[in-house]
């Protein structure tokens, strides 16, 4: 059966990503988790603090609330010893962040779709990359709808019997495209309208990045 699908040419085509997309795509999974490692030094740095009796705020940069009160500390040995351990890898992971969002910048001035991308108001360098490696060949969907459940921004459906309720996004999908698509939207645009915008990536008819976004 599969022998004569493929000779008659109705054989269904499986879209396989090219080498600049797996590479992208491996670059910014490595930049998610320094940006996570950072998160748990960070909150490391901070649970020592607290079990000290110090309450740094939620978004305080660990390290400058450390500078700034750093006469008025009274850890003992061991946790000062774990506090300092943590803030060197937080300088370390910084300097790699910056080295992977430098790469995946330099690529993004290459590629003519991430600057596309760009021109969208609130879509930032590393979210057009992420757009651009998840959707890959866009003509592979066939609307906006099936970006959005690609990207797991569809309703959640429960049915049972005669119940059919909608419900939340489902989530499901690249999880890392639903997050840039919903920090973008949130983000105030004013999105152009030019022969160079993201608008004309897709031909009439085609499907649309912006309202999987918007």
């Amino acid at each position: 059966m599969l022998a004569k699908m493929l000779m008659l040419g109705t054989l269904p085509a499986v879209w396989v990503p090219p080498q600049e997309v797996r590479e992208m795509r491996a670059l910014l999974s490595h930049r998610e988790a320094l940006v996570k490692q950072k998160t748990q030094c960070q909150n490391q740095a901070k649970a020592i603090l607290r079990r000290n009796g110090y309450a740094p705020g939620k978004n305080v940069d660990i390290r400058t609330w450390l500078r700034e009160h750093a006469e008025d500390l009274g850890l003992g040995a061991a946790d000062l010893a774990i506090l300092m351990s943590t803030i060197r890898m937080l300088d370390v992971l910084d300097q790699e962040i910056h080295a992977a969002e430098a790469e995946i910048s330099h690529r993004a001035l290459d590629n003519p779709q991430v600057r596309l991308l760009l021109s969208i108001n609130g879509v930032g360098p590393v979210a057009a990359c992420v757009i651009w490696a998840r959707i890959g060949n866009p003509w592979r969907f066939h609307s906006a709808k099936a970006v959005a459940r690609y990207a797991g921004l569809d309703s959640s459906v429960h049915q049972s019997g005669q119940q059919d309720h909608r419900g939340r996004i489902s989530k499901n999908g690249a999880g890392d495209l639903r997050r840039v698509l919903v920090q973008s939207a949130y983000q105030p645009r004013d999105i152009p309208r030019t022969p160079g915008s993201a608008l004309v990536w897709f031909p009439a008819g085609g499907p649309s990045l912006v309202c999987a976004a918007g």
